[in-house]
């Protein structure tokens, strides 16, 4: 039963990681900073585009906002000091000297503060007795007056507030402000000047004092350098060579009264850097986005890392929300000195397209090997959280990328990136051109994120925020105790109505929301190159629980209260759902946005016509895990993987990008610190085996040591320079070239075992089972008058409808190759589909046969090696209800072989049997006749990768594999 053991294994989501995530968006406090001002460029902001209706895709197209150099001498303030959400400095009509400080309000909100001084510069003694005087003059009465207070947040939320001091007066009012004030034992008290309701005011000659002694003076008279209202920051200064020096919790954060970043829309944010003493801590340079002037919550983007390239220039991004207005500030980290110059703020705009990228051409014809990766975690997130192993720091940021951009495809992004790095793409196309990105979405569930939504200090700016909004809870699926339906594996990820029974709410279903949001957030971004969609089911969601105990199956899809659904209703509704799903995505695209799904270690072939390409993943499961009975891999589980790979390969749209991943394996999927992050013997022979097997047709690759959350690995045979040698290198890429052709069996000659067409006499005799039946009704028949018929009415996890053949009916020869073939055909839908198993009393093989529809038929091609001289049984059976047909069975001893493929530099070896494969002169030239042929030169298995020439005796062992280099030969 694949699907149950998929279910028990299967480890790609992990919604951990979303909270995870959207948590650390929320960080109360911020670091010292100080306003920078840009020179402003342009600005303005604009709703995300409707998708267009015709032949069209997005890609986004940058247009500068502002940008510093520090080359302008402007206007600064101490290093204490914080201009507030309505300060502004006043250069007209100042007070004293050249500026002065004006705070202003129309009164809409109250209390709205103009200027505070910072704790994490200037902490104030808890006990201590201070004095506070300042200058003012009232500009515009105020109608409740100007408030002057320390303040400490700690103390508020806990209702213990110092008095202070109201200012009053008619406009012209001038005086000097005294207050004085013993503080309460709280550690974070600031000096914060208010206007509490509406008026202007204007300060200056801001002192603070301690038994006499001066502790703090403003009298807003610096100079620094910059355009617009200037660079604040400790120790921010310019050298000689005009960059800004920022260190130990200081930097710049952008004003939002001059630089108007705008709502709804992509931002890019880059500049040079250079590291004079890194952090303590895990970021050298810390960046944030604030939704709203004043705020102390914000959003952490994409930061440089403690094990960054000393100087190089950087670059992130953001997406902003509808809340604003924005500021983005650059801090360094604890006891950091970096310096920085040339800040870039650009705006993205999305702009549609309607030529074929020159990416998707190169993908249709890439050379091979072809490569992509599926990675669920940032490269941020992978360098310091380390991962699925949890080692940090084996490589930084840029590190990490450049191996990135060594793979074309390149999929599994969490969308939250959109909000604090959706500049990632384009770093990966810098290096690759031909690279291709696609962000994580899920096809009929959703991790139900609510509450982090309402903690998000800016919901809106992400497409996970927004979709979650958005969704109503009447799409949810419950059960008939109206219960939502959680997943079997992943608590907190709920199913949807996917169904013609799901209610409309504000005039749309859900699956016409889903399709409206992903063509909106995802293709209309421009960010992203299409959509991966993990768990695009053309079938029953296996994660529902008590999905195979259809007697217990409780999902109230119809919404009559009663758990009366069948799995072959719940497999119809899954298949014309997500059929919708995809039409509705790629509808007027012109095939420009690209579509990935995912079901595992083999995708739903009838969904090939929709989609781009299906991620296989954990790929060796086929053949490893649920496809093997007994202590031996399966070779039946191996064919049927390969089948479903051509089907993909053949059916699906251009281009096409498949994605085949192997897996080691670890003891818990769930815990990161236990997976691996050591290639091992075992790695290395599964790599080679499944990187060979990709090969056969014209499949992308990549292999894991557990799972997607796990770092890259790289392998000898993923890149091999001209020399022969293997090594990590674009020069490396595609070193096989072109294919001379398709992938070939190597079969030996054939002759049958034994038939059974179930006509005649003998038929009745040969077999016989609970729920089968011989008919010679005409629309039950497949071939000739009379076929084998398997059905169950009865829906039941114990109900197991079978036929099997009597033991004495033909006998197996231990290491031989034999062939299996039958015809099947569908007559009534199956729950669960077909099974069928060839076994003695020690050996088995058996595998599932993709079998579910009414009118559904093929033809079983499978090999198989029995390991004993014995008599063998067939066995077909179905897991409760459904009826299907069964003829022309037959077995054949040969017809069966290794399989190879030719490409311009090299040549192919597959063996996927449980007997050794070897291949004589003849063989090794083979119908080509090739020369020149020899092993790569690699690292990581010497005895295997010798660079030796390969002449004669070749010899590969069970479910093994060889990738060889040989002359160049050219596509004829």
């Amino acid at each position: 039963m694949y699907q149950c053991v998929h279910t028990l294994k299967y480890y790609c989501r992990s919604p951990w990681r979303f909270q995870r995530i959207l948590a650390s968006a929320v960080v109360p406090g911020f670091f010292a900073t100080a306003v920078f001002c840009l020179a402003v460029i342009s600005a303005g902001a604009s709703p995300l585009p409707d998708f267009p209706e015709e032949g069209t895709g997005w890609k986004l197209k940058y247009s500068v906002i502002a940008r510093e150099d520090f080359s302008t001498p402007v206007r600064t303030i101490a290093p204490a000091s914080e201009i507030g959400e309505i300060g502004l400095l006043e250069t007209k009509t100042p007070i004293t000297g050249a500026a002065s400080l004006r705070g202003s309000s129309n009164g809409t909100r109250g209390y709205r503060h103009y200027f505070n001084t910072r704790p994490e510069t200037l902490p104030l003694n808890a006990g201590a007795t201070y004095r506070l005087t300042f200058s003012y003059r009232i500009v515009e009465e105020g109608n409740k007056g100007f408030e002057a207070i320390f303040y400490s947040p700690t103390g508020g939320e806990k209702n213990q507030w110092l008095n202070g001091i109201v200012l009053k007066g008619p406009v012209g009012t001038t005086g000097v402000a005294e207050l004085e004030a013993t503080l309460f034992d709280f550690p974070d008290y600031r000096i914060w000047l208010n206007v509490i309701g509406s008026g202007t005011i204007v300060v200056d000659n801001i002192r603070l004092t301690e038994g006499g002694q001066l502790v703090f003076e403003e009298d807003f008279e610096s100079v620094g350098l910059g355009p617009g209202f200037g660079v604040r920051a400790e120790g921010g200064r310019v050298d000689d060579s005009g960059w800004l020096l920022i260190e130990n919790g200081a930097g710049l954060k952008t004003d939002p009264n001059v630089i108007v970043l705008p709502k709804l829309m992509t931002c890019r944010l880059s500049f040079d850097y250079r590291v004079i003493e890194p952090t303590i801590d895990d970021r050298t340079l810390v960046l944030k986005l604030f939704p709203y002037t004043g705020s102390t919550k914000s959003v952490d983007l994409h930061p440089l890392l403690r094990n960054a390239t000393a100087s190089r220039h950087f670059s992130t991004g953001f997406s902003t929300g509808s809340t604003g207005p924005y500021s983005v500030s650059i801090s360094a980290g604890r006891q950091a000195r970096v310096l920085i110059d040339n800040i870039l703020i650009e705006q993205g705009t999305p702009r549609s397209f309607t030529s074929e990228p020159a990416s998707y051409t190169y993908l249709e014809n890439a050379p091979f090997p072809r490569l992509g990766n599926y990675l669920q975690l940032s490269p941020t997130e992978q360098v310091a959280w380390g991962g699925f192993e949890g080692v940090k720091w084996r490589s930084s940021v840029d590190d990490l990328e450049r191996r990135l951009s060594l793979y074309d495809v390149l999929f599994g992004f969490t969308p939250v990136q959109h909000l604090f790095d959706p500049d990632l793409p384009n770093r990966i196309k810098a290096l690759n051109p031909n690279a291709v990105l696609l962000p994580y979405v899920l096809g009929q569930e959703t991790p139900y994120i609510r509450p982090l939504v309402q903690e998000s200090p800016d919901p809106d700016g992400s497409p996970v925020f927004r979709y979650d909004q958005g969704l109503a809870s009447e799409w949810l699926v419950k059960d008939a105790r109206g219960v939502p339906v959680n997943d079997m594996g992943y608590p907190g990820i709920l199913k949807l109505n996917i169904s013609p029974w799901c209610e409309r709410v504000g005039g749309k279903s859900f699956l016409d929301y889903q399709i409206g949001q992903y063509r909106k957030d995802y293709f209309g971004s421009g960010i992203w190159d299409g959509l991966y969609i993990d768990n695009l089911f053309a079938r029953m969601n296996g994660y529902i629980p008590t999905a195979y105990t259809p007697e217990k199956l409780d999902y109230d899809i119809n919404r009559n209260g009663k758990p009366d659904e069948a799995p072959a209703l719940l497999n119809r509704i899954s298949y014309d759902a997500e059929r919708a799903l995809l039409e509705g995505l790629i509808s007027g695209t012109g095939n420009r946005e690209l579509i990935m799904g995912n079901n595992g270690p083999l995708p739903d072939t009838r969904l090939a016509s929709y989609v781009n390409g299906y991620l296989f993943e954990n790929f060796g499961l086929s053949w490893n895990g649920f496809g093997n009975l007994g202590s031996k891999d399966s070779e039946l589980g191996w064919r049927r993987a390969l089948d479903s790979y051509m089907i993909m390969d053949k059916n699906c749209r251009d281009p096409k990008i498949n994605v085949i991943e192997g897996w080691g394996w670890s003891d818990n999927g769930d815990v990161a610190q236990q997976g691996r992050s050591e290639v091992t013997a075992s790695d290395i022979q599964q790599n080679r085996f499944t990187f060979a097997t990709a090969l056969l047709g014209e499949t992308f690759y990549e292999y894991d040591l557990t799972e997607a959350r796990s770092s890259i690995s790289w392998f000898d045979e993923l890149a091999v320079e001209k020399d022969g040698v293997a090594r990590e290198s674009f020069a490396g890429k595609g070193y096989l070239g072109k294919a001379l052709g398709p992938a070939v069996e190597l079969s030996s000659p054939a002759k049958k075992v034994w038939e059974q067409n179930f006509e005649g006499l003998f038929a009745a005799r040969a077999g016989s089972g609970q729920g089968s039946r011989l008919s010679r009704k005409i629309e039950e028949v497949v071939a000739g008058k009379r076929s084998l018929i398997v059905e169950g009415e009865t829906r039941s996890s114990d109900a197991w409808p079978n036929y099997e053949t009597v033991p004495d009916f033909f006998r197996l020869k231990k290491g031989k190759k034999y062939i299996l073939e039958f015809s099947w055909k569908v007559l009534e839908d199956l729950d669960y589909g077909l099974w069928f198993k060839i076994f003695s009393e020690k050996d088995q093989s058996a595998i599932q046969i993709d079998a579910l529809f009414t009118g559904e038929s093929g033809r079983v091609h499978y090999p198989f090696t029995p390991l004993e001289d014995d008599d063998y049984r067939l066995r077909f059976s179905i897991l409760s209800a459904g009826k299907i047909a069964i003829d022309d069975v037959r077995i054949t001893e040969g017809g069966a072989g290794p399989w190879r493929r030719d490409f311009e530099n090299g040549i192919v070896f597959v063996n996927p049997y449980c007997v050794p494969a070897r291949f004589d002169a003849k063989a090794i030239t083979g119908a080509l006749e090739r020369t020149g042929i020899k092993r790569i030169k690699g690292s990581q298995a010497p005895e295997v990768n010798s660079g030796a020439p390969v002449k004669d005796n070749l010899v590969l062992d069970p479910f093994d594999a060889i990738i060889l280099l040989a002359d160049h030969k050219e596509v004829r």
